[in-house]
Protein backbone atom coordinates (compact mmCIF):
# COMPACT_ATOMS: atom_id res chain seq x y z
CA UNK A 1 0.00 0.00 0.00
CA UNK A 2 1.08 3.37 -0.97
CA UNK A 3 -0.32 6.31 1.00
CA UNK A 4 0.25 10.32 0.32
CA UNK A 5 -0.07 12.02 3.53
CA UNK A 6 0.75 15.44 4.93
CA UNK A 7 1.29 15.51 8.95
CA UNK A 8 3.14 12.47 9.59
CA UNK A 9 5.31 14.52 12.08
CA UNK A 10 2.17 15.85 14.19
CA UNK A 11 1.41 13.64 17.32
CA UNK A 12 -1.03 11.72 15.52
CA UNK A 13 1.19 11.42 12.88
CA UNK A 14 3.54 9.49 14.52
CA UNK A 15 1.02 7.70 16.67
CA UNK A 16 -0.53 6.35 13.04
CA UNK A 17 2.68 5.75 11.15
CA UNK A 18 3.73 2.97 13.84
CA UNK A 19 0.55 1.12 13.61
CA UNK A 20 1.40 -0.16 9.92
CA UNK A 21 4.85 -2.03 8.97
CA UNK A 22 7.36 -2.48 6.78
CA UNK A 23 4.73 -3.67 3.61
CA UNK A 24 3.21 0.22 3.91
CA UNK A 25 5.13 3.40 2.34
CA UNK A 26 4.24 6.87 3.21
CA UNK A 27 4.98 9.88 1.02
CA UNK A 28 5.23 12.70 3.24
CA UNK A 29 4.10 16.24 2.11
CA UNK A 30 6.15 18.59 4.70
CA UNK A 31 7.17 21.78 6.36
CA UNK A 32 9.02 19.93 8.56
CA UNK A 33 10.50 16.35 7.62
CA UNK A 34 10.04 13.17 8.91
CA UNK A 35 12.50 10.99 10.71
CA UNK A 36 11.59 6.75 10.07
CA UNK A 37 14.05 4.40 10.96
CA UNK A 38 11.89 2.04 9.39
CA UNK A 39 12.62 3.69 5.76
CA UNK A 40 8.87 3.55 5.01
CA UNK A 41 8.58 7.28 4.49
CA UNK A 42 10.06 10.04 1.74
CA UNK A 43 9.68 13.12 2.34
CA UNK A 44 9.01 16.36 -0.17
CA UNK A 45 8.82 19.83 0.72
CA UNK A 46 5.71 21.92 0.46
CA UNK A 47 7.67 24.34 -1.75
CA UNK A 48 9.63 21.82 -3.92
CA UNK A 49 9.07 22.76 -7.41
CA UNK A 50 8.53 19.51 -8.62
CA UNK A 51 6.07 18.10 -6.19
CA UNK A 52 3.40 17.30 -8.64
CA UNK A 53 5.56 15.20 -10.55
CA UNK A 54 6.47 13.57 -7.82
CA UNK A 55 3.76 12.65 -6.32
CA UNK A 56 2.64 11.02 -9.54
CA UNK A 57 5.98 8.91 -9.66
CA UNK A 58 5.30 7.76 -6.53
CA UNK A 59 1.49 6.86 -7.94
CA UNK A 60 -0.37 6.35 -4.34
CA UNK A 61 -3.58 4.41 -3.83
CA UNK A 62 -4.52 6.83 -0.70
CA UNK A 63 -4.04 10.29 0.43
CA UNK A 64 -4.95 11.04 3.77
CA UNK A 65 -4.48 14.74 5.10
CA UNK A 66 -3.70 14.92 8.88
CA UNK A 67 -1.79 18.49 8.61
CA UNK A 68 -3.49 22.13 8.97
CA UNK A 69 -2.80 25.26 10.15
CA UNK A 70 -4.61 26.57 12.94
CA UNK A 71 -3.92 29.47 15.08
CA UNK A 72 -5.75 30.67 18.59
CA UNK A 73 -5.36 33.66 17.13
CA UNK A 74 -6.44 34.94 13.60
CA UNK A 75 -7.16 38.49 14.05
CA UNK A 76 -4.01 40.24 11.85
CA UNK A 77 -4.08 39.65 7.81
CA UNK A 78 -1.41 37.46 7.88
CA UNK A 79 -2.48 35.19 10.29
CA UNK A 80 -5.85 34.59 7.72
CA UNK A 81 -2.97 34.25 4.91
CA UNK A 82 -1.20 31.76 6.88
CA UNK A 83 -4.22 29.80 7.45
CA UNK A 84 -5.78 30.23 4.05
CA UNK A 85 -2.33 28.92 2.12
CA UNK A 86 -2.00 25.87 3.80
CA UNK A 87 -5.76 24.39 5.08
CA UNK A 88 -7.52 25.66 1.52
CA UNK A 89 -4.84 26.83 -1.57
CA UNK A 90 -2.56 23.85 -0.58
CA UNK A 91 -4.73 21.16 0.47
CA UNK A 92 -6.90 21.54 -2.57
CA UNK A 93 -4.08 21.31 -4.64
CA UNK A 94 -3.20 18.37 -3.51
CA UNK A 95 -6.76 16.55 -3.53
CA UNK A 96 -6.31 17.73 -7.18
CA UNK A 97 -2.89 15.90 -7.79
CA UNK A 98 -4.36 12.57 -5.88
CA UNK A 99 -7.59 12.35 -8.03
CA UNK A 100 -5.31 12.59 -11.25
CA UNK A 101 -3.04 9.54 -9.84
CA UNK A 102 -6.41 8.23 -9.57
CA UNK A 103 -6.19 6.99 -5.89
CA UNK A 104 -9.44 5.27 -3.97
CA UNK A 105 -9.59 7.06 -1.20
CA UNK A 106 -8.96 10.82 0.06
CA UNK A 107 -9.22 10.82 4.32
CA UNK A 108 -9.10 14.10 5.73
CA UNK A 109 -9.12 14.57 9.18
CA UNK A 110 -11.34 17.59 10.24
CA UNK A 111 -13.18 19.30 13.01
CA UNK A 112 -15.80 19.52 14.75
CA UNK A 113 -15.41 23.59 15.15
CA UNK A 114 -16.75 23.51 11.77
CA UNK A 115 -19.80 21.65 12.53
CA UNK A 116 -21.68 23.76 15.35
CA UNK A 117 -24.44 23.57 13.42
CA UNK A 118 -25.40 21.06 10.85
CA UNK A 119 -23.43 21.36 7.27
CA UNK A 120 -26.69 22.78 5.12
CA UNK A 121 -26.93 25.82 7.58
CA UNK A 122 -23.02 26.24 8.87
CA UNK A 123 -21.89 28.19 11.76
CA UNK A 124 -18.08 27.65 12.80
CA UNK A 125 -15.97 28.59 15.80
CA UNK A 126 -13.47 31.13 14.07
CA UNK A 127 -11.75 31.40 10.49
CA UNK A 128 -9.66 28.20 11.04
CA UNK A 129 -12.97 26.06 11.35
CA UNK A 130 -14.36 27.31 8.24
CA UNK A 131 -11.47 26.58 6.24
CA UNK A 132 -11.70 22.88 7.25
CA UNK A 133 -15.44 22.75 6.40
CA UNK A 134 -14.83 24.71 2.76
CA UNK A 135 -11.76 21.78 2.38
CA UNK A 136 -14.09 19.10 3.34
CA UNK A 137 -16.58 20.57 0.77
CA UNK A 138 -14.24 20.59 -1.84
CA UNK A 139 -13.51 17.01 -1.07
CA UNK A 140 -16.99 16.04 -1.68
CA UNK A 141 -17.35 17.56 -4.62
CA UNK A 142 -14.04 16.78 -6.73
CA UNK A 143 -14.97 12.80 -5.01
CA UNK A 144 -18.46 13.31 -6.95
CA UNK A 145 -16.64 13.81 -10.86
CA UNK A 146 -14.43 11.34 -10.24
CA UNK A 147 -13.62 7.03 -9.20
CA UNK A 148 -12.59 8.54 -5.92
CA UNK A 149 -13.94 8.21 -2.83
CA UNK A 150 -13.81 10.47 0.28
CA UNK A 151 -14.05 10.67 4.05
CA UNK A 152 -14.06 13.36 6.10
CA UNK A 153 -13.23 12.12 10.07
CA UNK A 154 -14.60 15.25 12.27
CA UNK A 155 -12.43 14.85 15.32
CA UNK A 156 -13.31 16.36 19.44
CA UNK A 157 -11.16 16.80 22.00
CA UNK A 158 -8.69 14.14 22.48
CA UNK A 159 -5.95 13.65 24.95
CA UNK A 160 -2.69 12.12 25.66
CA UNK A 161 0.00 12.29 28.81
CA UNK A 162 2.92 13.39 26.69
CA UNK A 163 1.09 15.61 24.05
CA UNK A 164 3.20 18.56 23.20
CA UNK A 165 0.08 20.78 21.94
CA UNK A 166 -0.47 22.05 25.56
CA UNK A 167 -4.17 20.73 25.19
CA UNK A 168 -6.60 21.19 28.48
CA UNK A 169 -5.92 17.86 29.60
CA UNK A 170 -2.21 18.67 29.60
CA UNK A 171 -2.51 22.28 31.43
CA UNK A 172 -4.20 20.55 33.78
CA UNK A 173 -2.36 17.58 34.81
CA UNK A 174 0.89 19.52 35.02
CA UNK A 175 -0.94 22.04 37.40
CA UNK A 176 -1.79 19.33 39.17
CA UNK A 177 1.38 16.98 39.02
CA UNK A 178 3.71 19.93 39.70
CA UNK A 179 0.59 21.62 42.63
CA UNK A 180 0.75 25.11 40.37
CA UNK A 181 -1.64 27.01 41.44
CA UNK A 182 -3.28 27.70 38.05
CA UNK A 183 -6.44 29.84 36.68
CA UNK A 184 -8.83 28.92 34.78
CA UNK A 185 -12.42 29.66 33.43
CA UNK A 186 -15.61 28.51 35.26
CA UNK A 187 -15.27 25.23 33.87
CA UNK A 188 -18.93 23.94 32.89
CA UNK A 189 -17.92 23.76 29.63
CA UNK A 190 -19.03 20.03 28.40
CA UNK A 191 -16.00 18.34 25.88
CA UNK A 192 -15.94 15.00 24.34
CA UNK A 193 -12.25 13.56 24.79
CA UNK A 194 -10.71 11.17 23.30
CA UNK A 195 -7.89 9.48 23.51
CA UNK A 196 -5.24 10.11 20.79
CA UNK A 197 -4.03 6.28 20.72
CA UNK A 198 -7.98 5.47 20.34
CA UNK A 199 -8.07 8.56 17.59
CA UNK A 200 -4.65 6.57 15.61
CA UNK A 201 -6.50 3.09 15.93
CA UNK A 202 -9.79 4.74 14.46
CA UNK A 203 -7.74 6.38 11.58
CA UNK A 204 -6.25 2.94 10.79
CA UNK A 205 -9.31 1.22 10.50
CA UNK A 206 -10.64 3.53 7.52
CA UNK A 207 -7.63 3.66 5.80
CA UNK A 208 -7.20 0.21 5.38
CA UNK A 209 -11.13 -0.92 5.29
CA UNK A 210 -11.45 -2.37 2.14
CA UNK A 211 -14.80 -1.64 0.98
CA UNK A 212 -16.36 1.98 1.50
CA UNK A 213 -20.14 1.14 1.36
CA UNK A 214 -20.91 4.35 0.59
CA UNK A 215 -21.20 7.09 -2.76
CA UNK A 216 -18.35 9.30 -2.95
CA UNK A 217 -18.45 11.14 0.09
CA UNK A 218 -18.78 10.35 3.62
CA UNK A 219 -18.87 12.20 7.02
CA UNK A 220 -17.77 10.27 10.16
CA UNK A 221 -17.63 11.60 13.42
CA UNK A 222 -15.21 10.23 15.95
CA UNK A 223 -16.24 10.48 19.32
CA UNK A 224 -15.71 9.86 23.06
CA UNK A 225 -17.01 10.54 26.34
CA UNK A 226 -18.81 13.78 27.31
CA UNK A 227 -17.23 15.44 30.60
CA UNK A 228 -17.19 18.84 32.31
CA UNK A 229 -13.39 20.65 32.82
CA UNK A 230 -14.10 20.86 36.41
CA UNK A 231 -14.82 16.76 36.47
CA UNK A 232 -11.54 16.55 34.41
CA UNK A 233 -9.81 18.48 36.85
CA UNK A 234 -11.48 16.55 39.75
CA UNK A 235 -10.32 13.19 38.44
CA UNK A 236 -6.85 13.77 37.73
CA UNK A 237 -6.33 15.55 41.38
CA UNK A 238 -8.32 12.28 42.68
CA UNK A 239 -5.73 10.00 40.42
CA UNK A 240 -3.27 11.94 41.62
CA UNK A 241 -4.09 12.00 45.20
CA UNK A 242 -3.85 15.85 45.39
CA UNK A 243 -5.90 18.83 47.21
CA UNK A 244 -8.59 20.19 45.03
CA UNK A 245 -7.63 23.83 45.96
CA UNK A 246 -4.73 23.80 43.23
CA UNK A 247 -6.58 24.99 40.42
CA UNK A 248 -8.77 28.06 40.43
CA UNK A 249 -11.86 28.11 38.50
CA UNK A 250 -13.52 31.26 37.88
CA UNK A 251 -9.76 33.37 37.46
CA UNK A 252 -10.72 34.17 34.34
CA UNK A 253 -13.56 34.39 32.24
CA UNK A 254 -14.95 32.27 29.45
CA UNK A 255 -13.40 33.36 26.05
CA UNK A 256 -15.80 35.07 23.54
CA UNK A 257 -17.95 32.05 21.70
CA UNK A 258 -16.92 29.60 23.76
CA UNK A 259 -18.52 25.97 23.39
CA UNK A 260 -20.31 24.81 25.95
CA UNK A 261 -21.88 21.86 25.08
CA UNK A 262 -20.36 19.74 21.77
CA UNK A 263 -22.69 18.92 18.90
CA UNK A 264 -23.14 15.98 17.06
CA UNK A 265 -24.32 15.48 13.62
CA UNK A 266 -22.60 12.82 11.97
CA UNK A 267 -22.14 8.47 12.25
CA UNK A 268 -19.74 7.24 14.20
CA UNK A 269 -17.00 5.69 12.68
CA UNK A 270 -18.00 1.91 12.67
CA UNK A 271 -14.78 1.16 14.98
CA UNK A 272 -15.00 2.00 18.78
CA UNK A 273 -12.42 0.43 20.05
CA UNK A 274 -11.98 1.43 23.87
CA UNK A 275 -13.44 5.07 23.12
CA UNK A 276 -16.97 4.18 24.94
CA UNK A 277 -15.30 2.68 27.89
CA UNK A 278 -15.67 4.51 31.46
CA UNK A 279 -13.75 7.50 31.01
CA UNK A 280 -12.29 7.66 34.84
CA UNK A 281 -10.92 4.39 33.58
CA UNK A 282 -9.16 5.85 30.51
CA UNK A 283 -7.84 8.96 32.68
CA UNK A 284 -6.01 6.68 35.20
CA UNK A 285 -4.53 4.86 32.35
CA UNK A 286 -3.15 7.71 30.85
CA UNK A 287 -1.80 8.92 33.54
CA UNK A 288 -0.33 5.42 34.52
CA UNK A 289 1.55 6.19 31.23
CA UNK A 290 5.55 5.40 32.02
Amino acid sequence: MKILTTGLSSFLGTKFINLFDDDCHFLNICRREFKDDAHRVSNIMFDDLEIEKKIQSFNPDIFINLASNSRSKSQSIDDLRSITDFNITMSTYLVDIAISCKVTKIINVSSNWAYLSNQFDPSFFNYYAFTKYALDKYIAHACSKSLTKGVSLVLYDNFDKYDPRNKIFNIIEKAVRNSERTNFSPGKQIINLTRMDDIALALKYITVLKSWEFDSFQYFQISGQEISILQLANFIQEIYNKKNDILNFGGFPYREGEIMQPKYFFDELPYIGNRKKDIFDLIKQELQKP
